[in-house]
């Protein structure tokens, strides 16, 4: 299971990068700039992809849609190592909650 998800997290790192790349090779800096001033003065118009903003670029919004995969990858990879790291340490995390005493005094 982890080595998929850190196959899955690495090939949307890469898809990401792909994308941003181009979009910014398209847009160039003047993008960017555009983008920053329409997010103090206008922001509604910055999220809704107001045309010369970060948002109407496609390639753009794919490498922000492969960033989003890649953040959910990370924190699924997080919570199954620690739910296993739980688990050997024989903390159950259900309504029958109990852990072992030597843990216990630890936590007291």
């Amino acid at each position: 299971k982890t080595v998929a998800a850190v196959c899955t997290a690495f090939i949307t790192l890469l898809a990401m990068i792909v994308y941003c790349l181009r979009g910014v090779s398209e847009g160039g800096l003047s993008m960017f700039l555009h983008s920053q001033e329409l997010m103090r003065l206008d922001f509604p118009a910055y999220c809704a992809g107001e045309p010369g903003s970060v948002h109407s670029n496609p390639n753009i919004n794919m490498a922000a849609a492969f960033e989003w995969v890649f953040l959910l990858t990370l924190l699924s990879i997080c919570f199954s190592k620690l739910s296993q790291e739980f688990s050997d340490k024989g903390v159950v995390l259900d309504n029958d909650a109990s852990m072992p005493a030597s843990l216990a005094e630890h936590l007291i």
